[in-house]
């Protein structure tokens, strides 16, 4: 009856050792990646995911808002690496985030009521980063 299995935060150990008991694929884990979450990156798991054929679902693609939040030292710099990006997509910072995890090839999870978040991330589909401002704002995410 089933065709395909979802995980959730699942390491590639126990991703692996779980495939390896059934005969159906995993399909997606659920993960928590946004650019104040990067580990997935360099862990090992989104490298894992792609080798199987697999993508990961982005829960917190803006990271509880925290991306937005002009207050949030955590992200100062994510955000300003999103708005220098932004005007040449003619996109916001929201969009721009959704997109750069759409060229990661993960499916953003956004958990939303407010109709105006639904439509920056659906028109985020439509944005083709490019290599370099995909690295920009990555090597933001990541400066420690």
């Amino acid at each position: 009856m089933v065709h395909h299995v979802g995980v959730a935060n699942f390491s590639v150990n126990q991703q692996r050792l779980l495939q390896s008991r059934l005969p159906v694929p995993i399909v997606t884990n659920h993960l928590e990646l946004n650019l104040l979450k990067t580990k997935p990156l360099t862990d090992g798991t989104l490298d894992f995911l792609k080798e199987n054929y697999s993508r990961p679902l982005a829960w917190a693609p803006l990271a509880g808002g925290q991306i937005l939040d002009p207050n949030n030292e955590s992200s100062f710099e994510v955000r300003r690496a999103l708005e220098r990006v932004a005007p040449k997509y003619n996109a916001n910072v929201e969009q721009i985030a959704i997109a750069w995890l759409l060229k990661l090839g993960a499916l953003p999870i956004v958990g939303t009521n407010s109709e105006q978040r639904i439509r920056n991330a659906t028109s985020a589909t439509s944005i083709q980063l490019d290599r370099q401002d995909w690295y920009e704002i990555y090597f933001a995410a990541t400066a420690k």
